[in-house]
């Protein structure tokens, strides 16, 4: 779902940032794009508006890692 999550941000923010590259794990996709969305963001609102992690941090609500539920 984070996944999901990032590339629901960067097309809000800036479809063309969406990153093209294809990836076999899960987490890489996720973090490419939710790195995509934190630079989108920094972009479009400036360096005031944080540091990339810290973007991404607000994004996943700070479960990055967390185990996503089986049921």
């Amino acid at each position: 779902m984070k996944w999901t999550l990032g590339v629901q941000a960067v097309v809000a923010l800036d479809h063309d940032a969406l990153p093209t590259r294809e990836c076999s794990d899960l987490l890489a996709a996720a973090l490419d794009a939710l790195a995509a969305a934190a630079f989108a963001m920094r972009s479009r609102f400036g360096p005031a508006f944080g540091e990339p992690w810290s973007t991404i941090t607000v994004l996943t609500r700070g479960r990055l890692l967390a185990l996503a539920s089986t049921g």
